[in-house]
Formats: C-alpha cells, sequence, structure tokens
C-alpha cells in the first residue's frame, strides 16, 4: 500500500501565463477603477466655499501669521487675495506599478497651500486637521481626509472586483488544490 500526491501541471500553466502579464493586468485594473471613482472624487474635493467679503474679519491662528502675511504680500498672492480656483482644481488621482508587482492609486493636490486649506491626508481627523488653518475651516473649506479615504477605501474593493474580473477573462481557474492526494497500489 502506498500513498503518493500527483501534481497536475494544468492549473501552473494557466497560472504561469497569467503572473506573465499580471503587472499589466493590475495596471489595468487600476486605471479603470481610477477611471471609475475620479468624476465622484474631484466631484466632491473641488467644492468650494463662498469667496470671503471685506467685512468678515479674518481669525487668524496667530498674530505672527498675520503680520507674515501682510509682510510677504499675502505670501505672495497679493493683498486682497483673488481666488483663482487653482487650488481646487489641482486634484488629482494618479495611477502606477511601483516595483515589482505593487500597484499604487494616489489621490493629491500637490498645491504648496492645500494642507492649509484642507489638512493633511491622514486617517485619524484631528491629525489631519493639525494644519488646516482656523480661517478656512471657518470660511467653509472642508477637510480632505475623510472625503479621500471613503474613495480609496472604495476603490480598495472596486479594484479587486477589476482584478477578478481580469482572472476569469483570461479563463484562470484557480482550484483549491493543485496537488491531489492518490492512493497508490
Amino acid at each position: 500500500m502506498r500513498l503518493y500526491l500527483e501534481g497536475k501541471r494544468e492549473p501552473f500553466s494557466e497560472l504561469m501565463v497569467f503572473t506573465s502579464r499580471f503587472d499589466e493586468l493590475m495596471l489595468e485594473a487600476g486605471q479603470e477603477t481610477a477611471a471609475e471613482i475620479t468624476p465622484g472624487v474631484l466631484a466632491e474635493l473641488e467644492v468650494q466655499p463662498p469667496e470671503r467679503t471685506g467685512e468678515t474679519e479674518v481669525d487668524w491662528t496667530s498674530e505672527r501669521q498675520r503680520r507674515a502675511y501682510f509682510a510677504t504680500d499675502g505670501f505672495g498672492a497679493g493683498i486682497p487675495y483673488k481666488r483663482t480656483g487653482g487650488l481646487a482644481r489641482a486634484w488629482r488621482i494618479i495611477t502606477e506599478i511601483v516595483g515589482e508587482g505593487k500597484f499604487r492609486l494616489m489621490v493629491e493636490n500637490p498645491a504648496k497651500a492645500a494642507r492649509f486649506v484642507y489638512g493633511s491626508l491622514a486617517r485619524d481627523i484631528g491629525q489631519a486637521k493639525r494644519f488646516q488653518q482656523r480661517f478656512h475651516i471657518q470660511q467653509g473649506w472642508l477637510t480632505a481626509s475623510p472625503i479621500v479615504h471613503k474613495w480609496i477605501d472604495l476603490a480598495q474593493e472596486l479594484f479587486q472586483a477589476n482584478m477578478d474580473k481580469k482572472i476569469v477573462a483570461l479563463g484562470i481557474k484557480l482550484r483549491k488544490r493543485a496537488i491531489t492526494p492518490r492512493l497508490g497500489r
């Protein structure tokens, strides 16, 4: 009486074809995911509060900040500041393959002023608001962190679903067991 294991090449050959295209499929799935979430992400992040009128007093975070603003001609933007909408339009979604077998989807606003207006993107709301200036919060600028994290969490689910579709489209059926025990003679 003998017990031996029998390995079948078939599931592995399908897997080998899949893994040779894995990065390409991952990028495709990621770009599809980005295309699905981008309109919603931007619709939420590009919202701007009404412009402040000269009648509204600015609630400076500190006297030092107020002095710096006037000493630098509105931090280089001029006084009074004229909103261009550029900060809100600077939000973007980027997809890339990083290293071997790693995909990255990023939501970012590269503008220098972004963290002072929107806060940081830390998951903890207290940490996210740490940089957001008090007068921006009072004026109605949103804290971006909860919005970005909501969409990143959704993107994670969509990405997995998109990858699953790609695997199925290739006809790959990964079995629970590629090696089956057989009773030998």
